[in-house]
């Protein structure tokens, strides 16, 4: 969105009914992409945040919002049939890598990334970059 009154919204519709329902109304930001837990209870919403890209779950009965990641830039979050997720993370000091959120205890794990680009990335001396707020 260009504007702030442009910003997206997320509408769940129950072709039941034919009812919809906008979830999370009165968040600040503007979801990126939206993926649905297996339950359907929970949704994984991508959104920029003082220049990060993060992951953040919205419970869908109650409209509670939880950040999920932190750092860094998230891609492409893909829910497991384990219910956790799956996705890229990048930064100005490497390139987009590989990442598993187990939703159930927040922990993230960073997975393998190929040896010669993870050589590579260590020989060099990146700046360090700091937060815009």
């Amino acid at each position: 969105p260009k504007y702030e009154a442009d910003r997206n919204r997320i509408t769940v519709y129950n072709p039941e009914t034919e009812e919809r329902k906008i979830i999370a109304e009165s968040w600040d930001y503007s979801p990126g992409s939206i993926v649905s837990s297996p339950d359907a209870k929970t949704l994984y919403v991508t959104a920029k945040e003082q220049g990060h890209s993060k992951i953040f779950s919205i419970d869908i009965d109650t409209e509670n919002i939880k950040t999920l990641t932190t750092d860094n830039y998230v891609s492409s979050v893909s829910v497991l049939p384990s219910g956790n997720l799956l996705y890229g993370s990048s930064s100005m000091q490497h390139p987009v890598a590989p990442y598993l959120l187990d939703v159930s205890t927040n922990d993230i794990k960073a997975l393998a990334i190929e040896k010669g680009l993870e050589d590579k990335l260590k020989s060099i001396e990146f700046s360090q970059p700091e937060d815009i707020r």
